[in-house]
């Protein structure tokens, strides 16, 4: 059993696999204490929530369980996991959040702050490129020139 907060990513399919590879990638590294459960139609439920409750059980600090989809199989399943204080659950995930999880383990040793650390993570990096590029141009213009 691995004493620390673990991650337990479960989505559809190879959802989890490829962001993880990519991390992995960007990162330089694979990305320690994160177990990947990916689901799979052919199984039934309650083999496919077990597995879930086995890689959380792997961890003896508790573990912040990431689904892909808010009100998907995976995220339905993990919420019957949740344990105040043990277990909790982000829908969402995605390479931003993954990217996030070491810096945020340094920061918090609480189930709970972690995961909203992660969730925050991974909505501040969504953006809409247009929207942001133009308020940087503007930003730019309001700024007085500078002469040599």
């Amino acid at each position: 059993m691995v004493r620390m907060i673990g991650v337990v990513l479960v989505t559809h399919g190879s959802v989890g696999k490829s962001l993880l590879e990519a991390a992995a990638w960007i990162a330089g590294s694979a990305l320690e204490h994160v177990v990947n459960v990916p689901m799979n139609p052919d199984h039934s439920p309650d083999d496919q929530a077990k597995r879930i409750s086995d890689a959380v059980a792997g961890f003896e600090d508790g573990a912040v369980i990431l689904t892909d989809l808010f009100g998907g199989t995976p995220q339905n399943l993990a919420l019957t996991l949740l344990d105040e204080g043990r277990v909790d659950v982000v829908s969402g995930a995605n390479l931003p959040m993954l990217l996030g999880i070491t810096a945020a383990r340094a920061q918090s040793h609480d189930v709970h702050e972690l995961a909203v650390m992660l969730h925050r993570r991974g909505q501040n990096a969504m953006v809409v490129a247009g929207d942001t590029l133009r308020r940087h141009a503007e930003a730019s213009r309001e700024l007085p020139a500078v002469s040599s």
